[in-house]
């Protein structure tokens, strides 16, 4: 790392925002699965994270490979083909860009997690299958009770 690197993954912004992007990495399984719109809620914070976290850390798009940008045109090509494909049936309506786009606000996201430091995603990735498996758990165990409740007479 340049030592304008190491100034910058030292600031407290970035540290906040690393402690923050971990903990919205955990929770998003458990959210996901239990609360209605809780995943669409991390999603957009994560998006409002990105779009404060990558110009503060001076991301830029120099430091891309190819796969990166093969991965990232993919990622927006769900877009394009979509309105290729509306405008070839002569249909146009925006219920096929709500998936769509969602691809396409998952770039920053990327973008974002690319300028994290390697802890942080190590430790989102060892914890996330945790509240996953307690959240399978814990609902299978309630449509049990659930079910036995409603055939009692």
């Amino acid at each position: 790392m340049t030592p304008r690197e190491v100034e910058i993954s030292q600031a407290p912004q970035v540290v906040w925002t690393e402690r923050t992007i971990s903990a919205l990495l955990f929770l998003y399984p458990i959210l996901l699965l239990t609360v209605r719109e809780g995943g669409n809620v991390c999603f957009v914070l994560l998006l409002i994270l990105a779009s404060y976290r990558l110009p503060t850390t001076g991301a830029s798009f120099r430091h891309l490979n190819r796969s990166e940008i093969a991965y990232m045109a993919a990622m927006a090509s769900l877009v394009i083909v979509t309105a290729m494909s509306q405008f070839w049936h002569w249909h146009f309506r925006p219920e096929p860009y709500d998936g769509a786009g969602r691809f396409l606000l998952a770039i920053p996201i990327y973008l974002m997690l690319r300028t994290c430091q390697p802890e942080t995603l190590t430790s989102s990735k060892v914890l996330a299958p945790a509240p996953t498996t307690w959240t399978q758990s814990g609902s299978g165990t309630w449509r049990s009770c659930w079910a036995s409740f409603r055939s009692s007479p």
